[in-house]
C-alpha cells in the first residue's frame, strides 16, 4: 500500500506521511519545549506495524530513537538504509528527512529526547555513529515505560525525574558499545564501518587489529552473532538501498563505488542478499 496520508507527527507536530498500517501507544508531553529544558524525553511510543507500514518525517524536530523488539524495521536516514532487528538502535537526528518501513511487520519501541545539551552530548557518546548494536531491549523498555508513566502524569514536581530517566536512556546506549566488545572486535567493526565503501580483504582487517582471519571471525560470531564478511556485505547492501532508493546514480558506479570487481559482481551479491535485482528495487521506489 502507498504512503498517502499526509499529516501532522503527533510529538514533533512536523509534516509526515504514512499509510496508517499500525497499531500505537504514545505518552507525550511538551513541557521541555515549552520550558527550554537543557535535557528532556518528550515522547514514548510502542507500535505494531503490520506488513508493509511506512511513514515518513519530513522535518523533525527533535532527536529520535527507534528500537525494534521484534521483526525487522528498515529505515532511509542520511541516504543510507539501515536493517534492524532486536537490539539495535538507530538514532534520527533533528531536521533531517527519514523514512520508516517494514515489508514483514514489526513490533517496536520509539523515544524521542530534546534539549541544548543534546548538541555537545551526542557526539561525545556516540562519535558520529548513528546506528549502535548490542543495546539491552530489556533495560531500554524500563526506562522508557517508565518515563511513559510519568508523561502520562504530566506532574511539573516529575519533571526532574524525566530529565534525569532522558540521561539514564543515553548511557545505556552507550556503554554497550564500549564495554562489552573486547579491542579488536570494536576496532574491527570500525575499521569495517568507515572503509565499506573501498575493495577490503578480511585478512587485512584482522591483520589491522593484531589477529589472524580465523580468530577475528570466531570473536566475531561469539560477541556479534555475524562474521566480518558478513557485516560488510550488510554494510554495502544498506548503501546500495540508499542509493538505488533516493538518487538516479547508474548501477555501475554504485558497484565501484562499494569496492566491487564489476557491476555484475555487486549485482549477484545484491540478488543473494535481497533476493531482488537492483534494478527492480530501483523501479519499486519510483511505484
Amino acid at each position: 500500500m502507498a504512503v498517502k496520508l499526509k499529516k501532522l507527527d503527533t510529538y514533533s507536530l512536523s509534516p509526515a506521511e504514512t499509510n496508517l498500517m499500525q497499531k500505537r501507544k504514545v505518552e507525550f508531553w511538551d513541557y521541555g519545549r515549552l520550558h527550554s529544558m537543557a535535557l528532556f524525553l518528550d515522547f514514548v511510543m510502542e507500535s505494531d506495524c503490520l506488513p508493509g507500514w511506512k511513514y515518513i518525517h519530513y522535518n523533525p524536530n527533535n532527536y529520535a530513537f527507534e528500537l525494534p523488539l521484534s521483526g525487522e524495521l528498515i529505515v532511509t536516514s542520511a541516504e543510507r538504509n539501515f536493517r534492524l532487528t532486536c537490539g539495535d538502535v538507530l538514532l534520527l537526528p533533528p531536521g533531517e528527512y527519514n523514512r520508516l518501513e517494514t515489508p514483514r511487520g514489526c513490533r517496536k519501541l520509539s523515544f524521542g529526547l530534546l534539549g541544548e545539551l543534546l548538541i555537545p552530548t551526542i557526539p561525545v557518546l556516540f562519535g558520529n555513529r548513528t546506528f549502535l548494536r548490542g543495546i539491552p531491549a530489556e533495560a531500554v523498555c524500563r526506562i522508557a515505560r517508565e518515563a511513559a508513566q510519568l508523561l502520562k502524569r504530566k506532574n511539573s514536581a516529575e519533571v526532574p525525574k524525566i530529565a534525569g530517566l532522558a540521561m539514564q536512556m543515553l548511557m545505556e546506549l552507550q556503554f554497550p558499545q564500549h564495554s562489552k566488545l573486547p579491542q579488536s572486535v570494536a576496532e574491527a567493526v570500525h575499521i569495517l564501518e568507515y572503509n565499506f565503501r573501498k575493495p577490503l580483504r578480511i585478512e587485512h582487517v584482522a591483520r589491522e587489529v593484531g589477529l589472524d582471519r580465523t580468530e577475528l571471525e570466531r570473536q566475531f560470531r561469539l560477541y556479534l552473532g555475524t562474521t566480518p564478511r558478513a557485516m560488510l556485505t550488510r554494510l554495502r547492501m544498506e548503501q546500495a538501498n540508499a542509493w538505488l532508493c533516493d538518487t538516479a546514480m547508474p548501477i555501475k558506479e554504485i558497484a565501484l563505488k562499494l569496492g566491487y570487481s564489476s557491476p555484475t559482481a555487486f549485482t549477484q551479491e545484491f540478488r543473494r542478499q535481497s533476493g531482488k535485482a537492483p534494478s527492480k528495487i530501483r523501479k519499486d521506489s519510483l511505484s
